[in-house]
């Protein structure tokens, strides 16, 4: 396997983050392998482990009570896997495993929660993957918005939070379907999401991401009428809280 050093100054999740806080993270680095359907991680087991792949691709499955199957997506070359440590409960929500041969960098999350809190410039950058819940909600709004349909973000400052809406023109949710769609791998209008695709992943991991940080998230929609999806922050920080 090729350096350390040059494997992680490379690696896509790491771009953009100062070369010197990137070799920070090179003497708690360990290459690792995992045989084709090899188990990463369980579901509800503690996120002990953080993941950078480099070859292969892994499969991150839930078992949903209910359902027959499980909803699967697939994390591959250049992406992490292992998000969970930044948050609590620290705990890995899905079931991952290697669709076939797996390399990657691992690292040790109460290691990683160490450095981060030693250097906190580089644990702003590991955790700044909030942004995550706008690009989810933009892919949502656009994936099912008419041709020529509008998409609107609307930030409102209040005393105490800051509230960010993305306000579509798309399909709607149904009432029936509005209380469930930040469950996990849950697909409403099941016809409409093959159409479209989508793992039923993307609303979960905003809910959870927000709301470690101390925010909350909501919708309003009704069908063929467009859907607002809004979440809140506080203005005053919130401890950060580090752990897949």
């Amino acid at each position: 396997m090729p350096d350390l050093n040059a494997l992680i100054a490379t690696h896509p999740f790491l771009q953009g983050i100062a070369p010197e806080e990137v070799a920070l993270l090179v003497p708690g680095a360990r290459p690792v392998r995992f045989a084709p359907g090899g188990l990463i991680a369980r579901e509800g087991d503690a996120a002990q482990r953080f993941y950078l792949i480099l070859r292969g691709e892994v499969s991150v499955e839930c078992q949903t009570p209910g359902q027959v199957g499980a909803g699967q997506q697939t994390v591959g070359p250049g992406e992490a896997l292992g998000w969970s440590w930044l948050f609590p409960p620290f705990k890995w929500h899905f079931t991952c495993r290697a669709l076939n041969e797996v390399e990657a960098l691992e690292w040790d999350t109460a290691w990683l929660r160490d450095l981060a809190e030693k250097h906190p410039r580089l644990g702003y950058e590991l955790s700044r993957r909030l942004t995550q819940v706008l690009d989810n909600l933009l892919s949502n709004a656009i994936k099912f918005s008419p041709a020529g349909g509008e998409v609107t973000i609307k930030v409102t400052a209040h005393d105490t939070h800051v509230q960010v809406s993305v306000i579509d023109e798309g399909i709607g949710i149904a009432a029936e379907d509005l209380p469930h769609i930040w469950e996990r791998f849950y697909q409403a209008t099941p016809g409409v999401n093959r159409a479209f695709g989508g793992s039923g992943l993307g609303l979960a991991i905003v809910k959870q991401l927000v709301e470690a940080h101390g925010g909350a998230v909501s919708v309003t929609s009704s069908p063929g009428q467009g859907s607002t999806f809004s979440f809140t922050l506080p203005l005053k920080s919130v401890p950060m809280r580090i752990a897949d």
